[in-house]
């Protein structure tokens, strides 16, 4: 990456969102943070993940859900990003067979919600950070791309979100 690039970060409070967020801001980047506080994990846990970065000058943090972005207005249309790194995602792939109909609203709107906001702004990378959970229940580690097995639920909303990127999976 380029020196000092604007880099909106979705899921930040998460545990990889996190990390990711505070190297970029060592790194000398702009970071705006997007995150819900779901409470599948405890929001406060959450918090604290943020709390190195909260104390940085070049760290914003915005409390909003991803699809709630996709009217256009709000925290995010003022702003102009280099990169877009797509990570937050409704957890749990329990709940996500017991309620299917929340998490295709905040999985697959979410993402549509940030490639809608990519596209209006030009912003010309975006990373996806997909799950574990596409693999099913595959005995063979590391998983490889081509081991594809969607038990349905949560691995199945971020294998729809994968497809909407173009990703060479199979279907």
């Amino acid at each position: 990456m380029n020196t000092a690039e604007s880099i909106l970060v979705t899921g930040a409070a998460g545990f990889i969102g996190s990390h990711l967020v505070e190297r970029l801001l060592r790194d000398g980047h702009r970071v705006v943070g997007l995150d819900n506080f779901d409470p599948f994990y405890a929001p406060d846990e959450k918090r604290r993940n943020l709390k190195t970065a909260a104390a940085h000058q070049n760290f914003r943090l915005i409390e909003v859900s991803c699809q709630d972005v996709a009217s256009g207005a709000g925290a995010l249309e003022d702003q102009r990003f280099d990169v877009i790194v797509h990570l937050a995602a409704k957890a749990g792939v329990r709940p996500s067979i017991e309620d299917p109909s929340g998490y295709a609203v905040s999985n697959i709107m979410g993402t549509q919600a940030m490639l809608e906001l990519a596209r209006r702004h030009s912003v010309r990378r975006f990373v996806f950070g997909s799950s574990s959970s596409v693999y099913g229940n595959a005995a063979r580690v590391p998983f490889v791309e081509t081991a594809f097995a969607i038990l349905g639920g949560v691995a199945w909303l971020v294998a729809k979100g994968e497809r909407a990127l173009g990703s060479r999976r199979p279907a």
